[in-house]
Order: structure tokens, then sequence, then C-alpha cells
């Protein structure tokens, strides 16, 4: 304990009974020292002049309420001694607890203090001065400085990172969050009062509402377990839903949890591609379908104009053969295909019969579905030339010529077959599945078509439209009704029927026309565009209709939709599963291509039953949207 002078004032002898004095004082590890009323230093322990980095002289009026060589503010500014702390405690009389002040030590040494000062009172009430208890607590300071600083680094590379990040504390309220987040959340979150989200709203995968108090992040700070990649829909206050997976975490400090942070990743692009994904599959499965359906066709339709079966085989296999080789076309030639290069296919076989098969016209390019179709006229004029036709005969020849008409309105495709030197060939040897292969695909595309028979052979001719640029290359109800239903009889319930077909390929079509022509029924259309299918159901006038799912890469949900108004039945035909029909209508009826009569008959039957069946529907029957 340091000593006093000799010279010190009676006072300040009577003051310091009033003090606990000893070694006590001495090995305290924070700073004593303590003013008379007057602010005058009358005592400090060693550890209060460490701190100064001096020892004051005591009980003059030089050192007055402070022994510090210089006292600053928490800021760094300068605090003259007479407005110190210990100076406040003396003139208000009242305690001053756990301020923090810099004390500078004479070598410029700042040190952090925190501050207790209690004013002292003699047993009769008299005031006589005050007590300051102080402490180092830079290195306390140091730390939190250090934490502050870790954690605003932190913020800082967290604000700037391209994922929506937030925090919160342990109860859910949101006490940081970064630019993305808030992009993303389309609004700001207030700070210490929004809990557990940053979103307006939440909901499930499926739609439904999510509350907030049962978001991943509530959950994870429930359970105090983390949560990886539950996938949520944040609603933003404009309507708009952006599906995110949340991966909520707990924090925790010396084994307790002291909050949460949360990163929320947007899954936009993922989900379109997973939906572009599935349309592609669907659509796959709509060609090969589709196209499956077209061999089948052609066997069908060969078979019943086939008189043996060599024959058969032979025609059956030219036609098919036809057919992939239009494919192969279709497949090298992105931007479309040339007409000049179908005529070169399927009419001179790349090639042979160059010298006889003459051909003028200009370069025209032919989207994929009319390219496809034309091919197999193509062919079919060609076989008849080299069976019955001008190339037959050794002197003969094909004139192919086409031009393109073109307006503001209309482009149009005149095209001229003519073939010289021939056979004279009557009608009645020209019809055939040929001939109705001929006229059946060129009126699906809205071709007019004209043949006549001259002696020198056969002459013909169509005006096909043609699109105004060639489109790119790019483009299931629990009930299996594939299946034949033997307990049905489909011969005196289908008789009369009338059937519209909406169908866009011309050899479905036409097969779909024979196996109900067969079975009694009467056919209207065929439909092949969404346009001419809502004019016949405006018309009316058919029992049922059998509908493809995507009429020339046109889905038919207005189609559908106009049915259902109309009251009229239906079932679709098509190479689709049933998510990949128009929503709302995925439990109606439906026939998978390619298919069998019987399937088709069993289909049909079924539809007209549930009509007419006072029971009810034995299916669930279209539901508008």
């Amino acid at each position: 304990m340091t000593d006093y002078p000799s010279e010190s004032p009676e006072p300040v002898e009577d003051f310091l009974s009033l003090i606990p004095t000893g070694a006590l004082l001495e090995v305290l590890p924070i700073g004593v020292y303590a003013c008379d009323s007057e602010g005058r230093i009358i005592f400090f322990n060693r550890r209060a002049a460490e701190i100064w980095g001096t020892s004051p002289q005591l009980g003059d009026n030089v050192a007055r309420f402070c022994g510090a060589h210089r006292l600053r503010s928490p800021d760094g500014e300068i605090v003259p001694h007479a407005d110190s702390p210990m100076a406040q405690v003396l003139q208000d009389r009242t305690a001053f607890r756990d301020g923090k002040v810099l004390i500078e030590q004479p070598n410029g040494t700042l040190i952090t203090a925190l501050v207790n000062i209690d004013p002292v009172y003699e047993a009769d009430g008299t005031f006589r001065g005050a007590v300051n208890c102080f402490q180092d607590i830079s290195s306390v300071e140091q730390a939190h400085e250090n934490v502050v600083r870790k954690e605003r680094e932190l913020e800082d590379t967290l604000a700037v990172l391209p994922a929506a990040i937030y925090r919160t504390d342990a109860d859910g309220r949101i006490t940081f969050y970064n630019d993305t987040a808030r992009e993303l959340a389309g609004r700001k979150p207030e700070l210490g009062v929004d809990r557990w989200c940053v979103s307006w709203r939440l909901r499930t995968p499926d739609g439904l509402e999510l509350p907030l108090d049962e978001c991943p992040m509530a959950v994870a700070l429930r359970t105090q377990e983390p949560i990886f990649g539950q996938e949520i829909i944040l609603e933003r206050p404009d309507g708009g839903q952006i599906p995110c997976l949340a991966y909520p975490t707990p924090l925790f400090s010396d084994g307790k949890m002291i909050g949460a942070v949360n990163m929320l990743v947007d899954i936009t692009e993922r989900k379109r591609a997973e939906e572009h994904q599935v349309l592609l599959i669907n659509e796959l499965n709509h060609r090969v379908k589709n196209t499956l359906a077209m061999v089948q066709s052609i066997a069908s339709q060969t078979l019943r104009r086939s008189s043996e079966p060599k024959a058969f085989v032979a025609s059956l296999s030219g036609r098919i053969q036809a057919f992939a080789r239009a494919h192969n076309m279709l497949i090298q030639g992105p931007n479309g295909t040339q007409l000049q290069q179908l005529i070169d296919d399927q009419v001179m076989f790349g090639g042979k019969n160059k010298d006889r098969v003459i051909c003028k016209g200009p370069t025209v390019f032919l989207e994929p579905q009319l390219a496809l179709h034309l091919a197999l006229v193509l062919y079919e004029l060609g076989l008849n030339a080299r069976q019955h036709g001008s190339l037959s005969t050794p002197g003969g020849q094909v004139l192919v010529e086409w031009r393109v008409d073109e307006d503001n309105q209309s482009r149009d495709l005149h095209l001229s077959w003519r073939e010289v030197g021939g056979p004279t060939i009557s009608a009645d040897q020209s019809s055939g599945f040929g001939r109705a292969l001929i006229e059946k695909s060129l009126r699906s595309h809205g071709a007019e078509a004209h043949m006549r028979f001259e002696p020198g052979g056969l002459v013909f001719s169509i005006n096909l439209p043609l699109p105004r640029f060639v489109p790119g290359a790019s483009f299931t109800n629990p009930l299996d009704i594939n299946a034949p239903r033997p307990h049905l009889q489909p011969a005196d319930m289908l008789e009369g029927k009338r059937v519209l077909i909406i169908e866009d390929e011309p050899l479905v079509a036409l097969d779909i026309e024979n196996m109900l022509g067969e079975n009694g029924c009467k056919t209207l259309g065929p439909a092949n565009t969404v346009e001419s299918a809502l004019e016949h159901v405006a018309l009316g006038g058919f029992d049922m209709a059998l509908l493809d799912a995507n009429l020339q890469g046109e889905g038919v949900d207005e189609v559908a939709e106009a049915l259902t108004r109309s009251g009229a039945s239906f079932a679709f035909v098509t190479g689709y599963g049933r998510d990949g029909l128009p929503e709302g209508f995925r439990q109606a009826p439906m026939v998978s291509k390619p298919f069998s009569e019987e399937s088709l008959i069993a289909c049909i039957s079924e539809v007209i039953l549930a009509r007419t069946s006072k029971a009810g529907p034995a299916t669930n029957p279209p539901v508008a949207i």
C-alpha cells in the first residue's frame, strides 16, 4: 500500500479510516483509488499505478479526479480530468456503473478500462468523497473487436455470394440477410422482427401454403438439427413463385444454440430443365408411337389390297424403306428438306433413271411433317410409273416441274407430275392404296390435287400451301382401354354411329376410317388442325370424336374444351402418355398408338355405352378445365 505524506491534512486521515486497508488492496487484480470531496487523490493501489503507467502525488491539487496521464472517451476523444466519471460522481454524488474509458499512459499506450465508482459517506451521512475500482479489459476488448471484425468480414463475404443467405437468433428472429436473399424474396425483411424466413409467404412443392413456423428454418431451430435441401416455394409479394432448396443449419457457441444460418438455392432453371426433359420424352414417345402407327397403317392398307403374300411383302418392304429414307433426310437436314432431294431419293433412288426423270424448279425447303408425307406421295407416284407407267417402257419419261407463288397472304407450291411415252392407264388400274395414300396425305395439308389419265401416261398436279418460314425440328387415366372388352358387343352398338376423326397423320386417319367402316360406323373428317377441328365441333352431327393430343405441333386443349362444352363424348388416340394429355383431361378415355382394331373398337364402344347407360359412365368422363 502506498504511504501517505506526513503533511496530509487531518480530514484525509479521518476518511482513510472508512476504507479497508492493508495488503488486501495491494494484491487486488483491479486498480483502486479514492478521492476526497474536492477531487484530490488520497489513495491508490499498485495495480492502479500499473494501469496509469505513473504514480501521482497524493493530496495536492495537481492530481485531481484521475491519476492517468490522459483520459479519453471510447471513441478516442480527450476527456479533461474535470469532466471524468470521478468528477461527475463527486458532483452528482451518485454511483457510476460499468463505464468504459481509454487510459493513455505517458508512453502513449492506450488501455481500455471498465470503471465503477461509488460515493463514500460517514456514518452520520457526511459526504467524504468517492472510490473508483477499474480494471484493464484491453484483452477482452481486443478479443471482442476481433470477433466483431470477423463477423463483419463474414457478413461482407456472405453479402456478395450469389446464393441467398440469411441468419437468425435462437428465437428465429432474422439478424442478417444478403442482397441475393432480398432479391429472391422480393422484399426487405425487418431485422429483429421477421422470423424464420425472408420470404413473404411459403408453399410446399405441390402448392399448399406452408406456415412460416413450420418452414425448414423453424424446424431446424426447434430440433437443433440441420436440414439438407428441402424443397419449398418462395412466394413474393408480387405473386411470383420461385422453387428453392433450403439448407438451414443451427449455430452453437459453448454447446448452446445461438441461432441458425440458412442458404436458399434457386432451382428455377433445374425445374425448367426437368419440365423440358419431360416434354422431350413425351414428344419422343408421341413421335415414335406415331411412326409405329404409320407403319402399322401402311402394313394394314397394303395387306388389304394385296392378292398374295409375295406381293404383300414386296409392297410393304418398298413403302417402309421409302418411309425410312424420308426419316433419314429429315434427320440430316435441320433447316428442312429440299423438294429436289425428295425427288432424287424417292423417284430416282439417288441417281438411277436420272436421264428419264426431268426436274425443273426453284429450291424449296419443306417442314418435317409435310416432307414426310410428300416423300410417300412421290414414292407411290414413282412406284406406279415403274410398274405401270412411263418408266415401265424403254422410252418413257417423267417430267416434274414446280414453282412457288407468294404474296402477302399466302405461299403456295404448284407441282406438276407428267408421264410421257408410257402405256395408257385407266382410272381403274390406278385405284388402290397408293392412290388413297396420295389423296389423303395431300388433303391433310390443305392441298388441291388433280389426277387425269392421258394416252401418254398419268398427269398429276397439286397446289400445296406452304408455311412462310421453315419451322425448326424441335418440338397417361389409370384405365387401360387398349385391352379388348369381350363382354361388349360393338356390332350392334356401333352400327350407324357417326365418329369425328381429329388426326393430323393421314395414314393413321385412313386406318381409323377403315376400322370404323368395317364395324358399321360412319366417319366425319378427318380434321387435321386445331382450327378445322373446332369448325367440325361447332357444326356437330357426330356421336363421339377420336382426338389426337397434338395436331401439327399444336396442343388440343382448346378442342377438348370445345367438345366438353358441346356435350360430346370423345377419346384420345395418341402417342403421348397421360401426362402428355391436356391438363384437366388426363382421366379421359385413351387409346395408345400404335393400336389394334380390337382396342380402338373397345374404346369407342365403352364411351358410347357410358353415354347411353342408365347406370352411369363406366369411366370418368372428360372434365372441363
